[in-house]
């Protein structure tokens, strides 16, 4: 089936499979910083009843992540004896053992964090790549026939992790846009340029643009970010920093920060595939899967040598296995693209960018409902 329209929008959230074609087809990233991403996985607890009290919201920085590593964690009470919980890491992290769900568990032992949550149960789970390049990292939002919002084009202040408002924001102008066009008969990229004109004289541009180098200032490590970050608040964000995208930060295997082996309950701490089960993801097992890989042997050598595999780790999910093939007893690379939340790190992360995620089966995928 061919949809066609004279103008389109794209609105697809983070890494938008449509947007991501777009923006290669018409080299609409020419001038922008490559946009980079952070991991966010969270849980939603059950608690005894009477226990919460509502109305309170937890920010944090830091542990469990290392000083090398960019990312922080909100904790907040959603009423009903419920509370949400979850930790987003950057997508650049140099350990190639970096495993964002296991944080997150690693999270739910802290001192402060279990009194908060002490007597729960996870009753939910998801997991969704945030994009935090901010300003720079906007691509030409308008081409012939087209035009970009969202978190597609990287509609999200990455210093206040908020993005809703903007991305709507961008929508209406888009729209504005698409009807002057169309009014005028003429819905050419020169035309549609008025999109990005009414995004810099809106509210957007004032949100964004102070924020530009937060991410960036974070590149050498935790104190030197927070420093840099703290002088730019006060005195402004200076010029624009360049930086690289998030697959070629990751260092070779031995590289790794250990973290200490934990006792899953089933309860409150939870292993990955419990938590595929509470993300109530589904998928037709008969389908092509989803999930892409252009060659497998690259990760049953190069990167199983070099990197030690790293998707079966920072899969938030667990669809990436090695798996002994039965005639050879060779681990070879299976994918158990059943499990997949539709988070994306895996096209975001890999380090040789041979995965690419692509839209399953109408209405698979996982089933978002408190989240």
């Amino acid at each position: 089936m061919n949809l066609t329209a004279r103008v389109t929008v794209l609105g697809e959230g983070p890494r938008g499979h449509l947007a991501r074609k777009l923006i290669q087809r018409r080299n609409l990233d020419a001038s922008s910083n490559p946009m980079i991403y952070e991991i966010g996985v969270k849980e939603i607890l059950e608690l005894p009843p009477g226990t919460v009290k509502d109305g309170w919201v937890v920010h944090t920085l830091g542990w469990p992540l290392d000083l090398g590593t960019f990312g922080g964690s909100f904790l907040y009470s959603m009423g009903g004896d419920r509370v949400c919980i979850g930790l987003l890491v950057a997508l650049d992290a140099h350990d190639p053992e970096m495993d964002a769900h296991l944080l997150l568990q690693h999270l739910k032992t802290h001192p402060y964090v279990k009194e908060k949550l002490a007597g729960g149960k996870v009753v939910k789970y998801g997991a969704k790549a945030v994009t935090i390049g901010g300003w720079p990292s906007i691509p030409q939002l308008y081409t012939d026939g087209a035009m970009i919002v969202g978190d597609s084009a990287s509609f999200l202040n990455p210093m206040r992790v908020k993005g809703v408002h903007l991305s709507m924001k961008s929508g209406m102008l888009a729209a504005e846009s698409a009807f002057e066009a169309l009014l005028a008969g003429e819905p050419t990229a020169e035309r549609l340029s008025s999109y990005k004109a009414k995004v810099d004289q809106s509210f957007i541009r004032k949100d964004m643009e102070p924020a530009k180098n937060m991410h960036a200032n974070f590149a050498d490590g935790f104190v030197g970010g927070m420093v840099r970050t703290g002088l730019q608040y006060v005195f402004g964000p200076g010029p624009t920093r360049k930086f690289d995208p998030d697959y070629r930060h990751m260092e070779p295997r031995g590289h790794s920060r250990p973290l200490p082996k934990l006792d899953f309950d089933g309860k409150y701490l939870v292993d990955k595939l419990t938590d595929v089960y509470h993300s109530g993801t589904s998928h037709e097992e008969k389908q092509p899967a989803h999930l892409k890989i252009v060659d497998t042997e690259i990760c049953a050598t190069t990167c199983k040598e070099q990197f030690g595999n790293p998707c079966t780790r920072f899969c938030p999910a667990q669809v990436y296995n090695m798996r002994p093939n039965e005639k050879s007893g060779r681990l070879e690379m299976e994918v158990d693209f059943a499990n997949c939340v539709h988070c994306k790190t895996c096209d975001i992360r890999d380090p040789y960018q041979v995965i690419t995620w692509v839209p399953p089966e109408g209405g698979n995928g996982p089933e978002y409902g408190v989240m």
